[in-house]
């Protein structure tokens, strides 16, 4: 059956229906630029076909039948946009770009995945003329450093008025590693802004030299990514730990890994922001704004700070200096980072079962005992965190307090001694 549709009756071959008026109106749109030509796919699938202009500068492709309004499907209902890439006058085309487009079609609409503008997308390392392609066909294809993509409004044909509604055009610009590292600890967004500061017309060249080498372009960046900290709070940043009596075990990545992590490390928690570094084949690595400490979870270690305090600032002077590993001692929760765990703890309690009142107060009975030596610890603060102490308490209680619950049998308890 096909893999974008309901199964059909058995026996019957599943047949695509495409909106020809709609289809008609793309192409009218695309021959403004030039001649329009028609890569058919084999069967219709998962797109009916990548419509091909060549104009003085450079060559532009567009899927047709991504979305519903060209290609009405169950499958497809509520995608109203289509994908293009823009090649440079001179560069190969084929067979990569339009085998690219419909593969990169196939994986979102399989995975149920819209890739909207501003997302960036890496490939592992995979060249984009080789996405489409399995391995002993890629010495065939146009060598590119180009290994990630990301998604912006189409810069020539933005949209299309059709009979069906206003077709949104979605332009990928592909992206070399360095561009992906820098996009994921700033702002993709505003680095595709910058992209089209200095190529206006979002061109994916396989051979050139990364933006980042252009100093006007980096610096650019830079003090954009310095003013304005990062966007992205989760990311790969192979930052393995482990685990050994008194000592969490920290291994770093080194070359651009090393400046990646860098990178994101001052973008979030420079600016107060949480980050969560992900790793292959390890647990998690959490770092949240706020007092110092450490928590350890065989799911995650979570460490808490800033750039200027321990345990994190140990972190960032060890990357800078290129080790391989930083180890550092396993203490218990100071007061204040114990008192703050447990107001998270509570407010995420709240959060998830507030509707169900029997659920939030089990849930909330089992926190009693924690609660009031939470409270207890309030003497031990040191002056400097108090302020910051009060302000997290208070938040709790007013979550607490407008909890959507008419039985207050425990959340009253609970505020009462997180209170004294």
């Amino acid at each position: 059956m096909g893999i974008f549709s309901k199964k059909p009756p058995e026996g019957a071959a599943y047949v695509p229906q495409y909106n020809e008026q709609a289809v008609a109106a793309l192409d009218q749109a695309l021959g403004a630029l030039g001649p329009v030509a028609h890569i058919f796919s084999p069967g219709g699938l998962p797109i009916r076909s990548v419509g091909v202009v060549t104009t003085p500068g450079y060559t532009l492709l567009v899927t047709y039948g991504f979305s519903g309004l060209l290609a009405p499907d169950p499958m497809r209902e509520g995608l109203r946009h289509e994908y293009s890439i823009a090649i440079p006058q001179g560069e190969p085309v084929t067979p990569w770009a339009d085998a690219f487009l419909r593969s990169q079609c196939h994986s979102m609409l399989a995975q149920r995945v819209d890739v909207k503008v501003g997302e960036c997308i890496p490939f592992n390392g995979i060249p984009l003329t080789y996405i489409a392609f399995q391995p002993e066909h890629h010495a065939m294809m146009p060598p590119t450093t180009l290994v990630g993509m990301f998604v912006a409004t189409d810069p020539v044909i933005p949209r299309v008025a059709t009979p069906a509604g206003p077709l949104e055009i979605r332009r990928i610009v592909g992206a070399d590693q360095y561009e992906l590292d820098r996009a994921l600890t700033w702002d993709p967004p505003a680095f595709v802004e910058q992209i089209q500061k200095v190529d206006p017309l979002l061109l994916s060249a396989l051979q050139r030299p990364s933006y980042l080498t252009q100093a006007p372009f980096r610096e650019a960046v830079e003090a954009r990514a310095k003013s304005e900290g990062s966007s992205v709070e989760s990311l790969l940043l192979d930052l393995r730990w482990e685990q050994f009596p008194g000592v969490l075990r920290i291994h770093l990545p080194q070359g651009p890994g090393m400046v990646r992590a860098l990178n994101a490390l001052r973008g979030r928690i420079g600016f107060a922001r949480k980050l969560v570094g992900f790793a292959q084949g390890g647990a998690p690595i959490t770092f949240e704004p706020g007092t110092p400490g450490m928590t350890l979870t065989p799911q995650v270690a979570e460490l808490a700070g800033d750039l200027a305090s321990p345990p994190i600032a140990t972190i960032v002077a060890a990357l800078e200096a290129g080790a391989p590993y930083v180890d550092l001692a396993i203490q218990a929760p100071t007061p204040a980072r114990a008192r703050s765990m447990f107001f998270t703890k509570v407010a995420t309690t709240v959060k998830t079962h507030e509707l169900d009142q029997a659920k939030l107060n089990k849930e909330l009975q089992k926190l009693m005992d924690e609660a009031r030596t939470v409270a207890a610890l309030d003497s031990q603060l040191a002056e400097l965190e108090r302020d910051s102490d009060r302000t997290a308490l208070a938040a709790v209680i007013r979550t607490l307090r407008f909890a959507r619950s008419t039985d207050q049998s425990v959340i009253l308890p609970m505020i009462e001694i997180l209170s004294r």
